[in-house]
């Protein structure tokens, strides 16, 4: 029996969001696998800091990846310095709060333009980066792409968690995760024959300094009785960009302690 390859080892990944809580975490663990991370995000800033730190294993890339010229713009780069792709992580999100301009907004007065832009971050960016990196994957050997989705994608936001807090996640969050699961199984579809698997990882909420009164709240819904911990996802980031994975696409790997297993 042949054992298949588990390694990541210089790979080159193409990871969007790279500075966010969850982005920083993914560039720190590719790099300790041996990756080797093209980071895109808008804040400059935070791109800068993660050069210093990382050095010869990230490249950076300030981008919107709302705008498709700035991504056909980075595409090109990496052709010109003969980099290959070998996985894509859609990882950038815009904001999923309900509260606006300091106001607790409920969802019918939620604005339009809030609505277009958290639309325009995560469903057209994601859709966008799929459409232009996949002419830069290496079409010899299988290229991963893994989609970002959430618990909210696959079930409703459970409003009496949430109370008063200002935290519960927006309308515009539950359709763009889930329709960004709705994506993934068309891209695979799409795709299917060639050498490029498309997959969804579904986290639950991850601790980031909530109320604690909500994080409670959270936990009992959980069967593991916690949120998650950014390495929690390590182990299914790293499985979808090996050859484990060779033999899954349109593929939903849901990691929310048992969230929505109830």
């Amino acid at each position: 029996m042949k054992i298949k390859d588990y390694d990541i080892k210089n790979k080159n990944i193409i990871l969007t969001g790279a500075t966010g809580k969850l982005g920083l975490e993914y560039v720190k663990f590719l790099s300790l696998c041996g990756a080797k991370t093209i980071c895109i995000d808008i804040n400059k800033d935070k791109l800068e800091d993660l050069k210093k730190k990382f050095k010869d294993t990230v490249k950076t890339y300030q981008v919107d990846i709302t705008n498709k010229n700035l991504l056909l713009e980075v595409s090109k780069d990496l052709k010109k310095n003969k980099i290959e792709i070998d996985g894509l992580i859609n990882n950038a999100a815009g904001k999923q709060t309900t509260i606006i301009d300091g106001i607790l907004t409920n969802f019918e007065n939620y604005p339009l333009d809030s609505w277009k832009e958290e639309l325009d971050i995560d469903l057209t960016g994601t859709f966008l980066c799929c459409q232009v990196f996949c002419k830069n994957f290496n079409t010899d050997k299988m290229s991963s792409i893994i989609n970002i989705s959430s618990t909210y994608g696959l079930v409703a936001a459970d409003q009496r968690i949430y109370g008063e807090s200002g935290l519960n996640s927006s309308a515009a969050y539950a359709a763009t995760k889930s329709g960004i699961i709705g994506l993934t199984k068309y891209l695979a579809s799409y795709w299917q024959g060639k050498k490029i698997k498309v997959n969804v990882i579904a986290p639950a909420g991850v601790y980031n300094n909530q109320d604690p009164e909500f994080v409670k709240k959270y936990i009992e819904k959980t069967m593991l009785k916690r949120m998650a911990n950014p390495d929690d996802l390590f182990g299914a980031i790293r499985y979808l960009l090996s050859s484990y994975s060779d033999f899954m696409t349109g593929s939903t790997i849901t990691v929310d302690g048992g969230w929505t297993s109830w």
